[in-house]
């Protein structure tokens, strides 16, 4: 899994996630208002909407055409993502991750020959 963003003047920060917790020391280091996630060949994009109470564990909400449905799980393995992401297609989730809600709107498929 790899999460990135890039300044205004075009350089991209990126680092390959392996734990949770990295992902959300990422959003920490570098705060902005938006972000990319690469989850296996499928990239989203995450844009900050919200402040929500901090969480010791993101949780991924399905999220279909402005309602947010009951389906949700708390991360706690990056495992999890992929499991909630399999079971529940969809284009759009709310993710929870610190103490910030990001719309995550599925882009599209990445062809890439490491997969």
């Amino acid at each position: 899994m790899e999460i990135s963003y890039q300044t205004e003047d075009g350089i991209v920060h990126h680092q390959i996630i392996n734990t949770v917790e990295q992902m959300s020391e990422f959003i920490n280091l570098y705060s902005c208002s938006d972000y990319y996630l690469q989850i296996q060949s499928l990239t989203y994009h995450l844009l900050k909407t919200a402040r929500c109470a901090l969480r010791d564990y993101p949780k991924i909400i399905l999220h279909i055409q402005g309602r947010i449905l009951p389906q949700e799980l708390l991360i706690t393995y990056l495992d999890d993502f992929h499991y909630f992401l399999s079971q529940h297609p969809s284009q759009q989730y709310l993710l929870e991750i610190n103490s910030i809600v990001f719309k995550m709107q599925k882009l599209g498929i990445i062809n890439n020959a490491n997969e």
